[in-house]
């Protein structure tokens, strides 16, 4: 029965084989869209007119900026202790008591700032220290910065973090 079988199953896979072959390697048909010209809508009404509103524009509140005073004179001083132009000098005031300015000074916005400690004597400004760590205890010792200002500080002589 096989010896029947197998010329017939034979010539139907080498159909099957040959049409799968042909289609392969026949283009793809594309078909062109056609434009049915009365689908496309047509828009015979004018747009509403936009009239000016007789009714007054609602208040907006504008914030008001404020500028801290001390940041121009703290400007002033670093630019004076450090010989640079105060257009260099970008402070950020942090605690200020009065007579006492803590916060962060960045010179020529490299985006390093370090911590500052300033005395302020009722005229001008005194940068007392500048650090990136543990202000010393010599630097403020002539000063009597508030404990809240400064809690810490670090004695060179004993090598050793004080509290205040």
């Amino acid at each position: 029965m096989f010896k029947k079988v197998a010329p017939k199953l034979f010539v139907i896979i080498t159909a099957f084989v040959g049409l799968w072959y042909w289609l392969g390697t026949q283009s793809p048909i594309i078909v062109k869209p056609t434009v049915n010209a009365s689908v496309i809508p047509v828009i015979t009404t004018n747009p509403p007119a936009i009239l000016p509103s007789t009714e007054p524009a609602p208040k907006v509140e504008v914030p008001k900026i404020t500028v801290d005073p001390t940041l121009i004179p703290l400007k002033e001083a670093f630019a004076s202790k450090y010989n640079r132009s105060t257009d260099s000098v970008f402070v950020v005031v942090d605690q200020n008591t009065g007579s006492y300015v803590k916060g962060a000074v960045d010179f020529d916005n490299s985006g390093y700032p370090a911590t500052f400690y300033a005395y302020n004597n009722g005229t001008s400004f005194t940068v007392v220290a500048v650090e990136n760590g543990v202000v010393s205890c010599s630097a403020i010792s002539g000063y009597s910065f508030p404990n809240t200002l400064i809690p810490q500080c670090y004695n060179q002589s004993s090598g050793t973090v004080v509290s205040r």
